[in-house]
């Protein structure tokens, strides 16, 4: 017999794996295998006892499947939110528990949808349940069942919401999942506890919000603007830590205002700094505090709770939870906006279901939620399910694919791509370190760009990225490489001490440049500035694509590895052994050959004939096109309008200028 345990533990063992080995024994079946996906301390102590007691090998689950691919070459981490989650989520809003539990007030506004990508988004609420987590969890179970031959397992996984979703999920594979009561993935913090307390009253919430912002941040908020201009509209974003208000090509939050002709008075943003305070009210942008929290909250228009059903009542408390983070987050907003004259809210992030309840809030207040497209995902996805009003894309493709099965989004905008705007700007810089390398004995150069790496085992293939190219770099005297990784800050404690020894030999040829200027979260060096320098560029993920596109859109030879299996992504229409290659070293003796055949390979590295679907203007203006819309909606406000007519006046006057095929509504 095999048993899968999520979490062994005293109590676990005792009340749920003991009667199982015993079951096992009184049958007569002496060999029993039980893994275990995490265990307490007291749980190590009990595994001597079991196996000595019930000739029971326990162990830790160490089946590793993630570089396990199907027929089609697809890995399963790739599946999961390609496929499983789409089906979970389906499952779960058509289940009894949410149908008992639905109400009215969910039909308003985003709400539904709120929902909908909640329930499948972690941080949504406070559950310990991460439902790809889970599902990979299932499929490792099943994966490894197969390999050994066993059509039938138990699967002992701690009680979460909607298992009944799960054990269905699990069936289909030959596992029997059996819920361990009372049980909890992590412990419950009493910071945790007090907040979930607060959040059914909000405005005692805000109120300690504001409390506590006044008595952290209470002399810097003084000198943000005292006087807010309302009759002047202003828009706020989101950023990503790339505070520049320099024109320099460089990566900035504020790319839609250097390279366009967006007046400053329209903008608002945070600031952290007294130095980025300054910079920010000499440029006349209006600068708030980011712990600034000192306004009224609104309560107005809150979704009321689920009703509540003894049936269901992990589910009841879940859905309570994601409403009320709803409301909460709607509250603060609306107050936020109100008080700061807002009517452009900016974000980009569509990951989780926030932006959906900000969207909520500042139309509230009458005015308009946009979101960009930021990151190039060429597959479908739980995680591009996206609501609001205005969404600036590269193109029509994604809409016309419905890669997250689009939400309620008013305006699809095609501004081409958005981070070109550096070109000119950078060209200089990347031709100087060309110009070192070349000097150094470098005659081809191959700029290459990483993801980031957040495990021991994204940090090991991570570490193959480099080591193969690295190790080329030194057997070949006439190969240069330019390193720009996605977050340096941590490249060289992630990777280890091998790495960067060769790292340290290949710098010390002369032919080597490793890019490690990094901003707040990231590296603020632009994808492009690497690639100006370089013959050829490298992406070693597939999945996100983002800086491969850029070198692409730019008419550079670029190649993709594709190590990790994303069979069903749009990029796989480019051509396999030219542009798209399963593993470094084929990657590596391909560009060789080429780099050393008199003209090259024909056809390599080129994204002709798919390209012109990303971006139908290729012309360096997208960032310029996105903010003239900006200023546009922001000077319709100003004029009086209603968000309904300065949203169609906008569309009206893009589609004159730039073509009706751009725009697409829903």
């Amino acid at each position: 017999m095999t048993l899968y345990v999520e979490k062994l533990s005293f109590f676990s063992f005792v009340i749920y794996i003991l009667p199982a080995l015993v079951t096992n024994k009184l049958g007569k079946n002496s060999r029993n295998e039980l893994y275990y996906f995490n265990i307490s301390k007291k749980g190590k102590r009990l595994i001597n006892l079991a196996c000595k007691s019930f000739g029971c090998n326990a162990k830790k689950y160490d089946f590793e499947i993630r570089s396990l691919k199907d027929k089609n070459g697809e890995c399963i981490n790739a599946r999961v939110p390609r496929k499983y989650l789409f089906e979970i989520q389906d499952q779960r809003i058509d289940s009894d528990a949410f149908k008992s539990m639905d109400s009215t007030d969910w039909d308003k506004d985003r709400v539904y949808n709120y929902i909908r990508k909640g329930v499948v988004t972690p941080g949504s609420s406070p559950s310990t349940d991460f439902p790809a987590h889970t599902v990979l969890m299932i499929q490792r179970v099943f994966l490894q069942m197969q390999a050994q031959g066993i059509t039938n397992g138990n699967f002992f996984m701690i009680e979460r919401p909607w298992m009944s979703v799960y054990a269905k999920f699990a069936s289909q594979y030959g596992i029997a999942v059996i819920p361990m009561k009372y049980m909890h993935n992590e412990q419950v913090t009493l910071k945790n506890r007090i907040k979930r307390i607060l959040d059914k009253y909000p405005k005692v919430f805000h109120l300690i919000k504001n409390i506590r912002s006044f008595l952290l941040f209470g002399r810097e908020i003084k000198r943000d603007n005292k006087n807010v201009d309302k009759k002047t509209p202003k828009l706020i974003f989101d950023g990503v830590g790339e505070f520049n208000l320099e024109k320099d090509g460089k990566n900035s939050d504020f790319y839609f205002y250097l390279y366009s002709d967006l007046p400053a008075k329209y903008i608002a943003s945070y600031y952290k700094s007294n130095f980025e305070r300054k910079m920010l009210q000499d440029e006349g942008i209006y600068a708030i505090h980011y712990g600034n929290c000192c306004h009224p909250v609104s309560t107005a228009n809150t979704i009321s709770r689920p009703t509540y059903c003894s049936l269901f009542k992990n589910e009841y408390k879940e859905l309570a939870s994601i409403i009320q983070r709803y409301n909460n987050i709607k509250s603060y907003w609306v107050g936020f906006f109100r008080k700061h004259g807002i009517k452009v809210y900016l974000d980009w992030c569509n990951i989780d279901n926030r932006h959906m309840v900000i969207g909520d809030a500042i139309n509230q207040v009458g005015g308009i939620s946009a979101i960009w497209e930021r990151s190039f995902i060429g597959e479908p996805s739980t995680d591009l399910f996206t609501e609001s009003d205005i969404s600036f894309q590269y193109s029509q493709w994604r809409a016309n694919e419905g890669q997250g099965r689009e939400g309620k989004t008013s305006y699809r905008i095609s501004v081409g791509f958005l981070r070109d705007y550096g070109i000119e700007l950078l060209r200089a810089k990347a031709l100087v370190l060309r110009e070192s390398l070349l000097k150094k004995g470098a005659t081809k150069i191959v700029a290459v760009f990483d993801q980031n790496s957040v495990d021991e085992y994204a940090h090991e293939r991570q570490r193959g990225n480099y080591i193969h190219i690295l190790r080329a770099v030194l057997d070949t005297p006439w190969l240069g490489v330019i390193f720009k990784p996605k977050k340096s800050a941590s490249l060289k404690s992630r990777l280890g001490e091998d790495f960067v020894e060769l790292l340290d030999k290949a710098i010390n040829t002369g032919r080597c440049h490793l890019y490690d200027s990094y901003g707040e979260n990231q590296s603020n060096i632009p994808a492009i500035l690497a690639a100006l320098s370089a013959d050829l560029c490298i992406h070693g993920h597939l999945y996100a694509g983002s800086a491969a596109l850029e070198c692409a859109f730019m008419g550079i030879p670029t190649l993709l590895v594709d190590r990790e299996g994303h069979p069903y992504s749009k990029l796989y229409e480019l051509q396999e052994h030219k542009v798209i290659f399963k593993t470094w070293p084929d990657t590596i003796e391909a560009l060789l050959e080429h780099f050393q055949l008199p003209g090259g390979i024909p056809g390599f590295g080129d994204w002709s004939s798919i390209i012109d679907e990303f971006d139908p203007f290729r012309d360096g203006n997208g960032v310029y096109r996105m903010g003239t819309y900006l200023h546009w909606l922001l000077k319709g406000f100003e004029s009086g309008k209603d968000k309904n007519i300065v949203m169609a006046d906008a569309a009206e006057m893009y589609c004159k200028k730039w073509g009706s095929d751009k725009i697409s509504q829903s």
